[in-house]
Parts: structure tokens; C-alpha cells; sequence
């Protein structure tokens, strides 16, 4: 998902001058917030001695909600 949204933006450009009002940059920032959240998730959860599950719903629904947002964010700039 990081991938498409920099190579859809043409680059890094997408972070040095992003355009605020756009799907786009929002797209690109929710979907790497829930990569990082994920990754956080997985880290931890082969890193903890003492499983807490409601750290890992936590994270995991963080994780969705974001993921949610990058795929309605996806389907406003296909179909407006």
C-alpha cells in the first residue's frame, strides 16, 4: 500500500510538498500509520513476556481503523 500510494504520487514529492486538501496525501498517511501500528503490533507481540489482550485488540482495531480510512480515502479519489 506504501508503495502504490508513492508511486501513484510520483515519488517522495508526496511528502515534501503535499497538497492538504487532497485524498492523497491523507491516503499515503493513513496507510502508513497503520503499517507502522501493525508492525508495532507484531513487534510487540513476539516481544512481551506477559500477553495483555486488551493491548493487542487495541492495537489491532487502531491498526483497521486506519487501514479503513486509507481504503475509503482510495475509493473517494477513484470514484468522485
Amino acid at each position: 500500500v506504501i508503495g502504490t500510494g508513492f508511486f501513484d504520487a510520483e515519488g517522495i514529492e508526496v511528502l515534501t510538498k503535499p497538497e492538504w486538501d487532497q485524498p492523497l496525501i491523507w491516503h499515503v498517511f493513513s496507510a502508513l500509520a497503520a503499517s507502522v501500528i501493525f508492525g508495532a503490533h507484531f513487534w510487540w507481540q513476539r516481544t512481551a513476556a506477559v500477553q495483555d489482550p486488551r493491548k493487542d485488540v487495541a492495537l489491532t482495531t487502531l491498526g483497521m481503523w486506519f487501514l479503513l480510512m486509507a481504503g475509503l480515502l482510495a475509493g473517494e479519489m477513484v470514484f468522485s
